[in-house]
């Protein structure tokens, strides 16, 4: 009984304060806590899961095509996208440079790899990019130090904003850029080997300045540059070698067996990345030997053999 009367003593005393100004202080401090942990609540989980929002993320959401992506040496992404927008006039494409979940470069009709405002040169819509993308197929690359490249012949920086635009110059020569697993070739040395410009042999852009320079070098077959040195053949000859920008002869693939070049990734031997191009000293390449049986190489500058795996 006693109990009773004490927690009716107490809810009485409850009921007398309600009417007193100070009731809705003591609310407030009681209640503001309680808010204030809802909100912290809610933005530890915001901060939680914003970091592990992907650029790609922020690409789709966005704009209407991932065009190209990859890393710099020092792990920032780059992402080369578009939007294309259409009416009455006709189509406009808008292109930019995403880093690391935020814009680098606003999207801007007025890109290197737009025709005034309008498509993508050889009037690609996004449409026949997403096409291609499914087929397997690609017109851009990102090739590493903030650099694009669209079909062997537009390079783009976006550090810079510079830019050019091979067949303007001579529609016959070509930037040698090779896809796949190199796209980060360009990081190092700011250079991208083009093939006869004006008749000239081989020649060495630099994607920082946009100058073409002149090796004296007549080579074909020209694969990307990377550690100091890259794959070429001398006439139309099979005999693809390695070779430093001074032109002298380092390595030579037939010492390996037979060579199988990129464009037999549909024949009887099957499909493989075979792209000779040296990435922090190691080279990755495959070749037959007498018994047609291919083997996947990797070497270092020196020429020796680090690993051998036969593939078929």
């Amino acid at each position: 009984m006693k109990r009773i009367v004490a927690l009716l003593l107490c809810a009485v005393t409850l009921i007398g304060l309600c009417s007193c100004g100070s009731v809705s202080d003591v609310d407030v401090e009681l209640s503001q806590p309680i808010e204030t942990t809802e909100t912290q609540s809610e933005t530890t989980q915001h901060q939680e899961t914003e970091p592990f929002v992907t650029s790609a993320f922020l690409s789709n959401r966005e704009c209407d095509i991932v065009l190209a992506s990859g890393y710099d040496e020092n792990g920032a992404m780059y992402e080369l996208v578009a939007n294309e927008y259409e009416d009455y006039t006709g189509t406009t494409i808008e292109v930019g440079v995403i880093k690391d979940n935020k814009w680098f470069v606003e999207p801007t009709s007025d890109s290197p790899f737009t025709e005034n405002g309008g498509l993508f040169y050889y009037d690609v819509s996004i449409s026949d990019i997403e096409k291609d993308v499914k087929n397997g197929n690609r017109h851009f690359m990102y090739i590493g130090n903030g650099c694009f490249a669209y079909d062997n012949y537009i390079i783009y920086n976006s550090l810079n904003q510079k830019s050019i635009n091979l067949h303007e110059i001579d529609g016959d020569c070509y930037a040698s850029l090779d896809y796949g697993s190199h796209s980060y070739i360009n990081d190092r040395d700011n250079i991208v080997l083009i093939g006869d410009v004006y008749g000239s042999g081989l020649c060495v852009l630099n994607t920082q300045t946009m100058e073409i320079n002149e090796t004296g070098l007549e080579l074909d077959g020209l694969h990307a540059y990377g550690d100091g040195l890259f794959c070429a053949r001398e006439g139309m000859t099979s005999d693809y070698k390695f070779y430093n920008l001074d032109g002298a002869e380092v390595l030579n693939l037939s010492d390996y067996g037979k060579y199988i070049y990129y464009t037999d990734w549909n024949s009887s031997y099957g499909k493989y990345e075979t792209v000779p191009v040296f990435s922090e000293g190691k080279c990755t390449f495959y070749t037959q030997n007498d018994q047609d049986s291919v083997y996947k190489i990797t070497i270092d500058k020196q020429g020796n053999v680090l690993e051998s795996e036969k593939v078929k």
